[in-house]
């Protein structure tokens, strides 16, 4: 019986195995078919109700005027620079730069029509890098401050996230972050303390404990500049990872300061790079479309004038 037993067991790993394989191999075909068929039945609404991509329309005009009054302002900064020439647009830095803006979207607006159907992932994304945001920010403020104190605390990373993610579970506009924050601080003292005096060392004073506590909590305050800071890291981080070609696995080099959360800004950089990637491969030739008309009007109504005499 025991022999027997063995055997269906390995019969069972095998059908495993084997449907792993299937799925495997069918997986790339699936996606294929799935851009195909996205893309014929927006092509078909399109056909029936030609505003149907006005939001995605007016969101890529946005971009592109983004990007004219970012270059303008490098060109006035930069004595000699030639303000008469036309500036030259790349599409695809216009594309990636807007894909960037949807994780600091403000989800009371309407999203592009052609990301509807991204939208709750987008807005999970958000939230999520929002919180290890905070992470990273109590982390090199905790470092600056009582570097000493935790060095040889090998562990404190992973029970400063213990402390921290469930203080900072389901973080939106009516989210307390002040109070969060306020907790993670004294929770942060205790813990130092702790360790401080297991090692027989003296613990934090009652004044660097107050400061500590008192940096932490002023990262809720607007333009905090370690706030704006990891914010510019965590945002070169995903704008490097879209600058990746599609098919390459490897992950861009993680910004300093963001070691703390380098296995979860990797996971969450992988979702959000499959489906920018996936988005792109949909609706690619829309978006190619509607920049073409955007960035060059002439050329498009010369070829709306020839299609229309053509027909």
């Amino acid at each position: 019986i025991p022999l027997f037993r063995q055997i269906f067991h390995v019969l069972d790993l095998m059908k495993v195995d084997m449907a792993n394989y299937t799925i495997k191999s069918l997986r790339s075909y699936l996606w294929h078919n799935l851009v195909d068929y996205e893309r014929t039945k927006l092509q078909e609404i399109l056909e029936e109700t030609p505003s149907a991509l006005n939001l995605t329309t007016e969101w890529i005009k946005e971009l592109i005027e983004d990007e004219l009054s970012s270059i303008s302002d490098e060109s006035s900064s930069s004595p000699g620079a030639d303000s008469s020439s036309k500036p030259i647009i790349s599409p695809t830095l216009v594309l990636n730069n807007g894909y960037l803006k949807l994780l600091q979207w403000d989800y009371c607006k309407t999203i592009p029509e052609t990301l509807i159907t991204d939208e709750v992932r987008l807005q999970e994304l958000r939230e999520k890098l929002n919180q290890l945001k905070i992470i990273a920010c109590v982390s090199l403020i905790t470092n600056n401050m009582v570097g000493a104190a935790i060095v040889d605390m090998p562990d404190f990373a992973d029970h400063l996230k213990r402390i921290s993610l469930p203080l900072l579970e389901g973080m939106n506009k009516n989210f307390d972050l002040k109070e969060a924050l306020n907790a993670i601080g004294v929770q942060i003292c205790s813990t130092v303390n702790k360790s401080l005096s297991e090692r027989g060392l003296p613990t934090l004073s009652e004044e660097m404990q107050s400061n500590l506590m008192g940096q932490i909590a002023h990262i809720v305050e607007k333009n905090n500049p370690v706030c704006s800071l990891i914010d510019k890291r965590i945002q070169l981080f995903m704008r490097s990872l879209l600058a990746l070609p599609s098919f390459q696995k490897c992950m861009p080099t993680m910004p300093g300061g963001l070691s703390v959360i380098q296995t979860e800004m990797e996971f969450l950089g992988s979702q959000y790079a499959s489906i920018v990637n996936f988005n792109k491969k949909v609706y690619g030739p829309f978006y190619a479309n509607i920049l073409r008309k955007l960035l060059f009007p002439e050329a498009a109504m010369e070829k709306t004038e020839a299609e229309t005499t053509s027909n």
